[in-house]
């Protein structure tokens, strides 16, 4: 009987043992799912990787619209200096047919 009493004893023993460690190794996990949280939301929600990840967006946003823009008035300008050197080859040859007429030629 006494080697019975041993026996589940120590089965208990080892039961609680294993249930105290899975205990433990659960709030260990629950911890670093909360550090992860933080990191990742943050602790208001505004902040951590996805507040980050925002204001980058944001940002990146901002200057592509600064790029597009300028890329847009690049292309304005280029028109304009187009219409003008189309202007200007197609009157340089009756400059030189006027003078020419004007000199006498």
């Amino acid at each position: 009987m006494e080697d019975d009493t041993e026996r589940l004893y120590g089965q208990n023993k080892d039961q609680y043992r294993k249930i105290h460690d899975n205990a433990t190794a659960i709030s260990a996990i629950r911890t670093e799912l909360e550090a992860l949280k933080v990191d990742l939301v943050g602790a208001t929600g505004n902040n951590g990787l996805r507040g980050e990840f925002r204001t980058y967006k944001i940002e990146s946003e901002k200057r592509d619209d600064s790029v597009l823009k300028a890329l847009a008035e690049v292309q304005k300008q280029q028109g304009a200096n187009l219409k003008w050197t189309i202007g200007l080859l197609l009157g340089v040859p009756a400059i030189f047919a006027m003078a020419s007429q004007l000199l006498g030629g």
